[in-house]
């Protein structure tokens, strides 16, 4: 005996949701472990090379190279123990999973007059499709012109970092950061050469990658932000400082000298390192579940909510910060801060949501009380509005922090989800919860609401007691509804 049509077709959409449902389950299909080095993970340790240099202040404004420029770049860059440190922040972020070799320290290389006027000089339009002329440092020909310089004048064995034999040293054999006074505080990172073609040194090879170039009054974090290129991060801070004090992603140079705020890197940089590995949920089924603060190594880290209908390529990362989670020195003292010339070191938590998706930037913040976009205000003691898609329409999701608990270690959250499911407990033949086929108990139109829902149960009666452990709300239909009799 056939099916009739509706009920086959039914099926059908239960066969298709169950397929959705599981065809993007692994922390891979969001970008787990993508962004690579060359094809290397960033894992384990990648040597990196700081040289100070001195270009000449005759006729400029500029201002001699400070004179304990490789006392203070040695301990900032590679001092584990040092709050903050280049070395201990990237260890904290990664839990441990990376963190670079001590390749050495070289400097400062003197440039005279001629060199100095050679090196600003020097232009290159790195990105032909883009079509930007760059010029001294800012471009790629100038690093590859200091590189020169470098080579030339210390007689550094750079070939002792190619690891493969093939006369090219790359990024994840060798990554380099070259410290100097051609300003202040601002920071670069450029490829090697115009348009990447790398630059040749002593020992018969060759330069290639991109090299990260910082003032000698370089905040911590714009040093540690243009080194982060190195290994492929991308900006996140649009034109408007998205994000800012949420990301090192976002802007980082500040008015003063030698600023020392930090604060962490976004869970999708994390993700796509391969640093952390978020736990995925479904959005529309809403649910609870226990977030810890980033700093602290834990398997209940950032979620990931998504729509198994909209696929991979556009999700929500929520995560939860609190600068004062742990005690002692730690890389998100700074959590929120706005920029300004006095550092923010305030005591701040909450629930953060990250919106990834295609665009520019492809991830950014959405904060309270109204999910503005690039917003560093903290979720905190409030639910939210529902969520909205980048195309600006409307999921049924909103998100409400509940709790902050564990001595500020962890945060409790849900995702609430509006839907109907009917119940009529006269109901008989097919059962999928919709107004023309309910189920016929309060147990099951229970079990398939969404946390947040609604089940709706048409007048009549049951002798159903039962225990409802999760966030729906009852609503009888059409007249009386009583239960337990």
């Amino acid at each position: 005996m056939k099916q009739p049509l509706t009920n086959r077709l039914i099926v059908i959409l239960l066969m298709l949701l169950s397929f959705v449902s599981v065809a993007a389950v692994t922390p891979e299909e969001f970008g787990y472990g993508s962004l690579q080095v060359n094809g290397t993970p960033v894992l384990g340790r990648i040597p990196l090379l700081v040289v100070t240099f001195q270009m000449t202040t005759n006729g400029s404004t500029r201002l001699e190279l400070r004179p304990d420029a490789n006392q203070v770049f040695n301990n900032l860059v590679f001092n584990f123990f040092s709050i903050p440190s280049v070395n201990g922040f990237f260890l904290e972020n990664s839990r441990g999973s990376f963190s670079w070799e001590r390749a050495g320290l070289i400097g400062p290389v003197g440039l005279d007059a001629n060199e100095t006027q050679t090196l600003v000089n020097q232009q290159s339009i790195d990105y032909p499709a883009e079509g930007v002329t760059r010029t001294g440092l800012d471009c790629g020909a100038g690093i590859a012109y200091l590189l020169d310089r470098i080579s030339a004048k210390t007689g550094y064995n750079f070939a002792q970092w190619d690891n493969n034999g093939d006369k090219s040293i790359t990024q994840e054999e060798l990554s380099i950061v070259v410290i100097g006074n051609n300003g202040e505080r601002s920071g670069a990172n450029r490829l090697i050469g115009a348009a990447g073609v790398g630059q040749a040194v002593s020992g018969g090879v060759t330069l290639r990658g991109r090299v990260a170039s910082l003032d000698h009054r370089t905040s911590f974090m714009t040093l540690t932000h243009e080194l982060s290129h190195s290994l492929g991060t991308a900006d996140l801070y649009s034109s408007n400082c998205f994000a800012s004090g949420l990301t090192l992603m976002s802007c980082t140079i500040y008015p003063n000298d030698d600023d020392r705020r930090t604060f962490h890197l976004d869970p999708w940089h994390k993700m796509v390192f391969g640093w952390i590995a978020p736990r995925i949920f479904p959005l529309g089924s809403g649910g609870v579940t226990t977030l810890t603060a980033s700093q602290i190594n834990s398997p209940t880290g950032p979620v990931i909510l998504y729509d198994p209908w909209k696929g991979v390529t556009e999700y929500f990362i929520i995560e939860f910060r609190n600068n004062r989670a742990t005690p002692g020195a730690h890389h998100d003292v700074h959590l929120t801060d706005p920029g300004n010339s006095t550092p923010f070191a305030g005591a701040t938590n909450g629930m953060v949501i990250w919106h990834v998706g295609p665009g520019n930037p492809i991830v950014y913040s959405e904060g309270a009380p109204d999910l503005t976009i690039g917003s560093s205000a903290l979720w905190s003691g409030q639910a939210t509005p529902p969520l909205r898609w980048r195309d600006g329409s409307p999921t049924a999701t909103s998100l409400n922090p509940i709790a902050v608990i564990n001595g500020g270690s962890d945060l409790v959250f849900e995702w609430m989800t509006a839907s109907e499911t009917w119940v009529d407990f006269q109901h008989v033949g097919p059962e999928v919860g919709t107004l023309a086929q309910p189920f016929n108990t309060l147990a099951e139109g229970v079990a398939a609401a969404s946390h947040g829902g609604t089940v709706k149960i048409k007048a009549g009666s049951s002798a159903e007691r039962p225990t409802i452990t999760r966030r729906v709300a009852l609503e009888a239909v059409g007249g009386p509804v009583t239960l337990g009799q």
